[in-house]
This record gives structure tokens, sequence and C-alpha cells, in this order.
């Protein structure tokens, strides 16, 4: 048998052992100074580092799909299967069955064991199966965060933001403002004639907004009916926390609250990806966005892009339900 079919056999048989907890036969395969190359600190022995992975992933199956052999090289990637029940990228046990692809890239010495390895993960795609609910984390964050965010916004619109505005509002218009913070968009747009509904997620909006006189309601956009119909929904640096995956079917919902011919002005964060923090951030380029909006049966009427004095990229676009 030559080198590189002996060493995926031994690839193969090493993996077969993990999935039965025949930990020794599986250390076996490895020789007695292998490394790990991915760890970024002194790398366990591969017996320890087999034990701290069960110790978080008890019931974990590792299944081979594709295995490559060249020379000293054998390179896999595999689906892990697992339950989550120990602290994982920083977040507690949730017990949550996950799926997630793995590969892994090992050297093998000339007596078939493996003298080097290295593990890559699917991480993206782990954290966003084993993270709490963003939604509420995101609302959770915002109680706590309230009055300092009030304390930094001005409560005059930057000038393209009431350029956007003057272009959404008209007198003795209907409107629903999801997401209104400490109420000073709807303020500016009062000022133009309309009448707001002001709304929020989070109860410490709510009670600065009634602080300064203002009635404002609890609504969360993805969880909520949103009532209606209105002439128009006001939605300014809010749904850049509503999921991907969640974004049509919100998009939707504030279609059907709004009378034909009413309009939609929304802003959106301008990039790729999302951020997992405290304040889950969704990014959405211009025209995968756009595209969003008239698929959810809307008519595009204006949109521009704006640097906000924060130096971060805002797409924002004014749509409008078909007559």
């Amino acid at each position: 048998m030559d080198r590189a079919k002996r060493n995926k056999r031994n690839y193969l048989q090493a993996k077969a052992a993990f999935n039965t907890r025949e930990l020794d036969r599986c250390a076996n395969f490895y020789a007695p100074d292998h490394r790990l190359m991915s760890q970024q600190h002194a790398s366990p022995s591969i017996r320890n580092f087999f034990e701290q992975t069960i110790a978080t992933w008890p019931d974990i199956q590792i299944d081979v799909e594709h295995a490559v052999a060249e020379d000293d090289w054998v390179m896999g990637k595999s689906i892990a299967r697992a339950t989550h029940s120990g602290t994982a990228l920083g977040i507690p046990a949730t017990h949550k069955l996950v799926r997630t692809s793995f590969w892994d890239l090992h050297r093998f010495n000339d007596d078939g064991l493996i003298i080097e390895s290295w593990n890559l993960m699917d991480g993206p795609s782990l954290m966003r199966q084993i993270t709490p609910d963003t939604g509420a984390r995101t609302i959770a964050a915002y109680e706590t965060y309230a009055p300092t965010y009030t304390s930094l916004v001005n409560a005059t619109p930057s000038e393209f933001d009431a350029a956007a505005l003057r272009r959404f509002a008209t007198v003795d218009m209907e409107v629903l403002e999801i997401g209104s913070g400490p109420g000073y968009d709807a303020d500016f747009v009062e000022g133009l004639g309309a009448r707001v509904q002001r709304t929020d997620a989070t109860r410490a909006f709510l009670n600065i907004q009634e602080a300064r006189g203002k009635r404002c309601r609890l609504l969360n956009v993805i969880t909520d009916d949103l009532g209606g119909p209105y002439d128009g929904v006001l939605a300014l640096c809010v749904l850049i926390h509503v999921g991907k995956d969640q974004i049509d079917g919100v998009l939707r919902k504030i279609a059907k609250a709004i009378r034909p011919g009413g309009a939609f002005l929304v802003s959106m964060r301008d990039g790729d990806g999302e951020t997992l923090g405290e304040y889950h951030t969704v990014y959405w380029r211009r025209d995968d966005f756009a595209a969003r909006v008239i698929a959810a049966g809307f008519q595009l009427e204006w949109d521009a892009f704006n640097r906000d004095r924060s130096n971060e990229d805002w797409s924002v676009f004014l749509a409008r339900k078909p007559s």
C-alpha cells in the first residue's frame, strides 16, 4: 500500500475511533510529538484535546464526507453534529443540537502517524445556531443603553435625514414609526404636519418619551401585529437589527400595514454580513436590500447613500405601495 492510501486509511480509522469514544485507539494514530497547528496558544496533548472537545459536545459525531490524500498529507471535509453542552465561543450551554461543516488538514510521518494538524470549523454557522435570540439580546442591551443613546444623538435630524423626511411626510399623513428611540425623528415629522404613532420595542425609550410628554407604545416589528392601515411607515436605523432570515417577513408585514399609495421610508447599514455582539446588526448592499423591498410589494421611488458623522455608511430608501 502506498503512503497516501495508508495515511488516508489511518485518518478515517482515527475518526471512526473518535466517534465510538475509543480515545486511546484514536490517539494511537497520532505521533508522540504531534502538534495542533491551529491553536493560537500551546496546544494540549491530542488526548486532552479530545477530552476538552467531548466536555463541550458530549455526543459529537464527525461524519467524513470527503478525504483527499497526497504524499504525507490528508485533507478532510466533514459534518459535525453535537449538542451544545458547555461554553463554546464564549456562549454558555444552550443544549441545542447543532450541525456544522468541519475541515481538517494533517501531515503524516514516515510511520503513518499524524504529526501536525490544522482544524477549521464553520464558526459563523455555529455561532448562529448557539447564539440566544438576537432580537431579545439587542432589546435587552438597549434597555440599559437608552439614556446614553439619547444623550448622544442630535435632537434635530441631520441635513441629509431632514431632506429624506421631507420627501416622505405630507400634511395630515398618518404615520407608524417603528423604532422611535427618543422620538426626535417623530418630532420633526409632526412639525411637517403629519400625525405619528410612535413605537419602540424597548421600554426604556417609552419612558424617555413619556418624560418628554410624548406617547409611545411598545411594539416589536418581528413578533407583533402592526395594525393599520397607515399612510406611511417610518423605520430609520431600526431594521438593521432584523436578521436576514426574518427581513422578508418583516417587509411584507410593513407592506400589509400601508394603504395603497402609501409611503415607506427605511434606512439600512451598507455593507456585508452581520455582527453578533450585544447589538445584532445586519448589513446589506444597496441593490440586495432594494430587491427585498421590491419583492415585498413596493415600488422604489428614491434612494440615496449617506456617510454619517460616525463615519458609518447607510442606504436610505423611499418606497411606495402601488395604488
